[in-house]
């Protein structure tokens, strides 16, 4: 009696998928020792044979890809991992952060507030918000992208519940990786909208999302990136617990990942942990792009120990810190929400530049979310072109289109 050990038998189906889990049981106890010899035997195993045994060995350690091919992220490969978005094939977006349940009461005037009853509420809405999530929608409704949302929201109280059935109808939200709490309610802001739509105070509610960490996420993750490249990006860094492990979770995935991350705003004094884990990820090349406002990089600023002078420019400020190697390869400030055209800074290691685009009448609506529209369009441009040798300009043709497309919906 013969025993076929090909694929198309049983047995060999068997033999063959027990020699792709022992591969990955050694790669994971030995890899750094046994990775040359390895990389020998699958040169010498049957060529028809080696394609099944790389899936199979991928499928059971996503990370070994990342490692076999050198795990390293090199500060100055941004663009390669930007290319790969456009000619790869299936790259992913990914979004990691804060998903609340924006509650929005309209018109309120809290300067003339006093303490009684008003009944002259016109509109209160409540909907899906936080920066990963309006990226996301954007992305979604105005460029047919559809992307993987991973948060963190409560499980059984009225607000979650909420929240959870209307984020199961989000059609641009593919899977679901919304992880429940036990024990907290899902995040939740409340926004208060004047009689001129002005956007004024919002009052937040961390709940659920403090516990979100990566953990929780990263096998996930490295399915999703298990072909060698995608876009993660990650916001809600100080309101969740993804500044924990935040370097040495990012260097399990594909190092072709491009990873941007857009933390928001915060207070550097409350944060003195995170915002060393921050640098650190800076430092080393964990993060591709940094995008922040002004505001958001004079916090970080004064985190790192930098004095912050009232007298320095804003183009000074970004300038002196580009300078002293804190930042990434890629930082982006956002300008305010101002009336005029809109405007943002794009620093490219040390050399900075000042960039305008958009209607020159513009007049922001200031609306929840609005602002990451500039953050979608920034992000879409990768989608659409690579860069062809001059990263310079081709960043700056990003920024202009995340301008472009925050003037239409900001």
């Amino acid at each position: 009696m013969s025993l076929s050990l090909s694929l198309t038998s049983p047995i060999g189906a068997v033999f063959w998928g027990l020699v792709a889990i022992a591969i990955a049981a050694i790669a994971r106890l030995y890899r750094r020792k046994l990775t040359p010899m390895l990389r020998h035997m699958l040169i010498r195993f049957p060529r028809w044979l080696v394609p099944p045994l790389r899936r199979i060995t991928y499928l059971l350690y996503p990370t070994w890809r990342s490692f076999a091919q050198g795990s390293e992220r090199i500060r100055d490969e941004v663009d390669a991992r930007i290319g790969q978005l456009r000619i790869g094939p299936r790259m992913p977006v990914i979004l990691v952060g804060g998903i609340y349940l924006d509650v929005w009461l309209s018109p309120v005037s809290v300067r003339l507030a006093k303490n009684t009853e008003y009944s002259d509420l016109d509109t209160v809405r409540a909907e899906p918000g936080g920066s990963a999530f309006y990226v996301g929608k954007y992305l979604g409704e105005s460029f047919n992208r559809r992307s993987y949302l991973f948060s963190r929201i409560g499980r059984g109280d009225p607000f979650s519940r909420h929240l959870e059935r209307i984020v199961k109808d989000v059609p641009w939200i593919r899977g679901d990786h919304l992880t429940a709490s036990g024990t907290s309610q899902c995040g939740v802001s409340v926004h208060l909208i004047d009689h001129d739509g002005t956007f004024l105070p919002t009052f937040t509610h961390r709940g659920s999302l403090v516990e979100l960490s990566w953990p929780l996420i990263l096998r996930d993750l490295q399915h999703y990136t298990r072909r060698g490249g995608g876009l993660l990006y990650i916001s809600g860094l100080f309101r969740t617990g993804l500044a924990v492990d935040l370097v040495s979770s990012i260097q399990k995935l594909s190092p072709g990942v491009l990873v941007v991350l857009d933390h928001g705003r915060f207070q550097p004094d409350d944060h003195v942990a995170a915002v060393r884990s921050l640098l650190d990820a800076f430092r080393l090349a964990a993060i591709d792009i940094y995008i922040c406002t002004y505001s958001e990089i004079a916090a970080l600023a004064r985190g790192a120990g930098v004095v912050v002078s009232g007298e320095v420019s804003q183009f000074e400020l970004i300038e002196s810190f580009a300078g002293m190697h804190f930042l990434p390869k890629i930082t982006v400030v956002r300008g305010d929400p101002e009336p005029g055209q809109p405007v943002a800074i794009l620093a490219i290691d040390d050399k900075i530049e000042l960039i305008e685009d958009g209607p020159h009448n513009w007049v922001p609506r200031n609306i929840p979310g609005g602002n990451s529209a500039f953050t979608a369009g920034f992000l879409n441009h990768f989608y659409r072109e690579s860069p062809q040798g001059n990263l310079q300009d081709y960043l700056e043709n990003a920024v202009r289109a995340g301008l472009r497309f925050w003037a239409t919906r900001g």
